[in-house]
């Protein structure tokens, strides 16, 4: 006798107003089960609509949705949300829910928790009830209730990505192999782990005698690596030596930078892409703003939009001061006053990329860490014809509420492009800013 596959209990998911935030499309993310909206997070959808932040068009774009998915139909009763998929219903509070509780009534968190409590009282002879947060202390206020919670889990990677650093040495017999990468350029590979990605780089060790270099897995080749001096900025170390090299090959279109402050991240990728300047139409400097307690708190800076985002941008207007400095010595130094006021050189929100389609243009995008899933494909996306896109981040220092390690948009493009021939990742470990600013990111 052949048994037969137990069903699969049947899942219904209760969604908070951080995770139709994080990703306004989630709604289609739950395969076949069915997912519940709290009226309380539609008022919350409402009450932040209105803006031009990340959040604001986050909400419209879910509204959005929710009524294509009602079309026209009541969300009193469950709704299919499209074919393949499940269904979905708003729950609407009903008198005296505050009661189910411990917690203060009243709370628009509270009221949500009531709903998935509710949810799950109604349901559980028929299906599993689960609460689906991106607020950590949610879920901890869920399980003191005894109701299922889970973290989104869509864009969230499975490990974090395993950092490449300098320090992939790669031994070879024969000495003729570093003597060849000096006069040639470029050697067959020898012999690699199946796991070598394009684009990794190395330093290659024979007897007394190393190079450093980088494998082409299209001409199965390792490629010299040599130390480039870019807009007077000298590599300290091979960290920054195949930083350099990554930032200017046109081949590679897509470069990630991970690593603590003070690695100089920001500097050479400000320096490469002044050194390439000729080849693109613009530099676009671009950083995530992380609103404060969830309000617009640029829109409250007096002044223009150069005003407001000029303090967020002081890491690179202080990197462009120093490489001022140093072509100051060669007489070049009002050249970088003229390519910023001749907008050559673009530094702007990630909030104000929306709806723009990019071309033959140098994008940075800096503080990577801070930003969704959504909104770094949001950018790649806009990438066209002759762009360059660089990304740079501390994947251990996510200032993001609603993300961490795990979850961030820079995190997931690590893993998502690993592999690819025109992307390269490069690790910083090493910190070159001071001894004191090293000494304190060790021991801090």
């Amino acid at each position: 006798m052949i048994k037969k596959k137990k069903k699969s209990t049947r899942k219904i998911f209760v969604l908070d107003t951080s995770v139709i935030i994080f990703d306004p499309n989630c709604f289609y993310c739950f395969q076949d089960n069915d997912v519940v909206i709290p009226i309380t997070v539609l008022e919350e959808l409402d009450n932040m609509k209105k803006g031009t932040n990340d959040r604001n068009f986050s909400s419209r774009d879910a509204i959005r949705a929710i009524e294509s998915i009602a079309n026209d139909r009541s969300l009193l009763d469950w709704v299919p949300i499209r074919k393949g998929l499940g269904r979905m219903k708003v729950f609407n509070d009903m008198p005296g829910f505050d009661s189910v509780v411990a917690f203060e009534a009243g709370k628009n968190d509270h009221r949500i928790l009531n709903a998935a409590k509710r949810t799950s009282e109604l349901m559980s002879n028929n299906a599993q009830v689960i609460l689906v947060t991106k607020d950590i202390n949610m879920r901890i206020k869920a399980r003191a209730l005894g109701i299922f919670t889970e973290d989104y889990k869509t864009g969230m990677v499975k490990s974090s990505p395993e950092p490449k650093t300098v320090r992939d040495v790669l031994h070879v017999k024969d000495e003729s192999v570093i003597d060849s990468l000096f006069k040639d350029g470029s050697v067959p590979a020898p012999e690699l782990s199946d796991d070598c990605m394009p684009n990794s780089y190395f330093i290659v060790k024979s007897g007394s005698k190393s190079a450093l270099a980088k494998y082409n897995k299209k001409s199965n080749s390792l490629v010299h690596v040599q130390k480039n001096n870019v807009c007077g900025i000298v590599p300290r170390n091979n960290e920054q030596i195949f930083a350099i090299d990554a930032l200017l090959d046109d081949n590679i279109k897509l470069v990630t930078l991970d690593g603590v402050a003070g690695t100089g991240k920001t500097l050479l990728m400000l320096a490469s892409a002044i050194f390439v300047r000729k080849k693109y139409s613009q530099i676009y400097i671009i950083k995530p703003i992380i609103q404060i307690g969830g309000a617009d708190s640029v829109g409250y800076i007096p002044g223009t939009i150069e005003d407001k985002q000029s303090p967020y941008m002081l890491s690179f207007i202080d990197a462009l001061n120093f490489i001022k400095s140093q072509a100051g010595k060669n007489k070049n130094g009002n050249m970088y006053d003229d390519m910023i006021k001749n907008n050559k050189i673009v530094m702007t929100m990630l909030n104000f990329i929306r709806g723009r389609s990019f071309s033959n243009i140098y994008i940075i995008l800096d503080e990577a860490q801070n930003c969704t899933t959504h909104e770094i494909k949001t950018l790649i996306t806009r990438a066209g014809n002759d762009c360059k896109i660089i990304l740079a981040g501390d994947i251990d220092q996510v200032d993001n509420a609603a993300l961490d390690k795990s979850s961030n948009g820079f995190t997931y493009v690590i893993n998502k492009f690993s592999g690819q021939e025109i992307y390269a990742h490069i690790h910083f470990e090493k910190c070159e800013r001071s001894e004191l600013s090293a000494i304190a990111g060790k021991i801090l």
